[in-house]
């Protein structure tokens, strides 16, 4: 795990597991746009919250986040505002 954190706070990371096989291209995009490695070019929280996968799933009134996922995020302990944001909106 602190190799993974490793890379993304290096802005090196790939999606070309298995276990981004099932992640939508709208998900990926907005996930890419989230780790931006230069914070001027990164999203901001509103950009993020715009972003047509957030829209999306707004708009079902759905999540469509798979409950292993789920379970991960709940874990993970990142006292930030986005994160509280991201949360609300994916349950």
């Amino acid at each position: 795990t602190s190799e993974i954190y490793s890379s993304i706070s290096k802005g090196v990371y790939s999606m070309k597991y298995e276990q981004w096989k099932s992640i939508s291209e709208d998900a990926k995009d907005l996930i890419n746009q989230l780790l931006t490695f230069d914070p001027e070019k990164r999203l901001t929280l509103d950009q993020a919250l715009g972003h047509p996968w957030f829209r999306r799933k707004l708009l079902n009134g759905t999540s469509g986040v798979d409950t292993r996922i789920a379970d991960h995020l709940l874990s993970f302990n990142c006292p930030n505002i986005f994160h509280k944001k991201v949360w609300d909106v994916i349950v």
